[in-house]
């Protein structure tokens, strides 16, 4: 069967980036660990390379949402 494939969330990349820094920052091992979990993904090591190429840009942007979030539901 064929699956389409598609484009990680935010909050799966994030997942995905911490675990590849608390397991020996080893883009291989870190898409092969997470090819069965989200395998519409089709995760390869050049991916994971991309990722952590533009994380700084992500990780603001995660801390920006989480922030929004946080201040939303104490209003």
């Amino acid at each position: 069967m064929f699956t389409k494939k598609e484009n990680a969330t935010l909050v799966q990349c994030i997942k995905i980036l911490d675990w590849f820094h608390a397991n020996d920052e080893n883009q291989s091992k870190t898409a092969c660990n997470f090819d069965p979990v989200y395998p519409n993904l089709k995760l390869k090591q050049p991916i994971i390379s991309e990722w952590v190429k533009v994380e700084k840009k992500w990780r603001t942007r995660w801390e920006s949402e989480q922030a929004t979030e946080h201040n939303a539901k104490h209003r």
